[in-house]
């Protein structure tokens, strides 16, 4: 008797209440999909749109200012940059030198 032979299936699986002995295969029976209906008498032949309002007007932009202030936002972020760099360079060179010695 093999490890796998618990879990096969019967050769000759006995009649059921529901499945007479003599009857072949279970085929189940083809239901085709429901008719379509017709749309209701009150709507066009076109499909429905929605009326959307206009989108509202923007305020006007002042884009000088707005440069201004990106430029600004750039340089403080490169001399952030540079200074944690700095930081981390003498980080790095007390952390080589404490090797050494």
């Amino acid at each position: 008797m093999s490890e796998d032979s618990f879990w096969r299936r019967p050769d000759d699986p006995a009649p059921g209440p529901s499945r007479p002995a003599d009857s072949g295969p279970v085929v189940a029976a083809y239901v085709p999909p429901p008719r379509m209906r017709l749309p209701p008498p009150w709507v066009s032949s076109g499909p429905l749109l929605a009326r959307e309002t206009p989108a509202p007007v923007l305020p006007e932009q002042d884009h000088a200012t707005m440069d201004a202030v990106e430029s600004q936002a750039t340089t403080l972020t490169v001399v952030v940059a540079i200074a944690v760099g700095g930081v981390a360079l003498v980080l790095l060179v007390l952390a080589l030198l404490r090797l050494v010695f």
